[in-house]
């Protein structure tokens, strides 16, 4: 295996060549979004006065997450640690705006938030001896080898975090072995999400001693599960109001987090299934609630009239929105922090971003509702887990809406059906609880 210090030299040979081929696109992300360029100079390790105090007299533990989903990840595993110990210093780091503008939410007197800094080594060095971190946390993948490198100088300890390989992945580490192998060494523990990872993170010649297997943060059900109260009764009340005035409560048929199109798609389903079925009710929640004008739209032009969650308003008990013109009325939920409720009153899921979009949205929040989960066939962004839950028969994922209709049908007609689904997706999910809390104790226990 070739020499760490001939890694790094090969790495800060070519950095720079990259850095200048991949500039203009990112002036050019910028420009576009905005707000990219706010703070820009903290990338090369030059801050404000104000985030000059904050990081005055080093941190406890330094965080890094790339963007909005590790940041997510950061969010929870940084929430256990501070409820063990409220005196923790903590600094946040990330790469892109979305990822800083989410982290910001966070900032509190003992966490403070900056972007990470490119992975030059002189401007590595500078930012390490301001924030002096006394254990890194690396979410997910992002390991730098100029930042991890230093980092051990400084008698930082390093641990990857949430850390998972796929298949594809391994085969790149395989590949490039002689340059990664010497990097990864550096870590002082990796974290992973499951079984197969380890077999992957071995495989590739890490060291088995520091690998562990704790389960994934972003799967974790613990917290979903403690806070499973919520406000049922009252979204119960506002759906027996809704068509009927408050009689026998119709099945819901819930679409969750969609994306442009699939809100009028999934009601062309929906249409269909009342043929089977005319109490059915069709509850839409928009991943993003500025497009409620459109939703309304797309609804309309399949001859639903959509109404909105905000217009219920405080008084349920006075709607009535039943039957007019031959037109059914649906409901569009048009607030935020609500879908979780939503989710405990339906009685079938559809999980957004899973048929006109890439990448699909969280399908663990509808498991833990008990829910029969379904989607189409883009789940990208959650392959692994989609993969261990299809194969348990434990969701449904379908090619098409033809297919949605035809295995919906079937299921709403079957409440035991779909009670077994729900079942094995709980189970399935079991493994990952307390991902947090396991990972929070051993990092805690890196800074005795």
């Amino acid at each position: 295996m070739m020499s760490r210090r001939l890694v790094l030299i090969i790495y800060n040979l070519l950095l720079p060549i990259g850095l200048l081929v991949s500039l203009p696109g990112f002036l050019i992300k910028m420009v576009r979004r905005g707000n990219y360029g706010v703070n820009f100079m903290q990338r090369f390790g030059i801050y404000r006065g104000e985030v000059k105090a904050r990081l005055e007299g080093g941190c406890d533990f330094w965080v890094h997450a790339v963007s909005v989903g590790e940041v997510l990840i950061a969010r929870k595993l940084i929430e256990e640690m501070v409820r063990r110990d409220g005196s923790l210093r903590i600094v946040l780091s990330t790469t892109t705006s979305t990822g800083y503008a989410l982290a910001r939410e966070m900032e509190s007197e003992t966490l403070a938030v900056i972007y990470n800094p490119v992975d030059l080594w002189g401007v590595v060095r500078r930012v390490l001896r301001r924030v002096r971190p006394r254990v890194m946390v690396l979410v997910e993948a992002e390991v730098w080898p100029n930042l991890v490198s230093r980092a051990k100088k400084e008698g930082v300890r390093v641990y990857l975090v949430n850390a998972r390989l796929s298949r594809r992945s391994e085969g790149r580490y395989r590949q490039f072995r002689v340059l990664t192998g010497p990097i990864f060494a550096l870590l002082d523990g990796v974290y992973l999400q499951s079984s197969e990872d380890e077999v992957r993170w071995v495989g590739l010649g890490y060291d088995s001693g520091k690998i562990e297997r704790v389960g994934s943060i972003k799967f974790d059900v613990a917290g979903v599960e403690d806070d499973a109260s919520g406000d049922g009764e009252r979204f119960e009340r506002l759906l027996r109001v809704f068509e009927d005035g408050g009689g026998e409560r119709r099945p819901v048929f819930l679409a969750g987090s969609t994306h442009p199109g699939e809100e009028k798609l999934l009601a062309e389903a929906y249409l269909k299934l009342c043929e089977a079925d005319s109490r059915l009710l069709y509850v839409v929640v928009p991943r993003h609630v500025e497009r409620t004008p459109e939703v309304l739209e797309d609804l309309s032009s399949v001859g639903l009239v959509g109404v909105r969650r905000t217009e219920l308003g405080g008084r349920e008990e006075e709607a009535r929105y039943g039957l007019e013109d031959g037109k059914r009325r649906c409901l569009v939920v048009d607030t935020t922090g609500e879908l979780r409720d939503w989710y405990r009153v339906a009685d079938l899921v559809v999980i957004g971003k899973s048929f006109l979009s890439t990448g699909g949205q969280n399908p663990v929040e509808a498991i833990v509702a008990g829910k029969p989960v379904f989607f189409g066939p883009h789940m990208e962004n959650f392959s692994w887990l989609v993969e261990r839950l299809v194969a348990a028969r434990a969701v449904v994922q379908v090619a098409d809406v033809a297919e949605l209709i035809s295995r919906a049908e079937g299921c709403l007609g079957a409440p035991e059906e779909a009670a077994a689904i729900s079942g094995r997706a709980g189970e399935v999910l079991a493994e990952h609880r307390g991902a947090t809390a396991r990972t929070a104790e051993r990092l805690m226990s890196a800074l005795s």
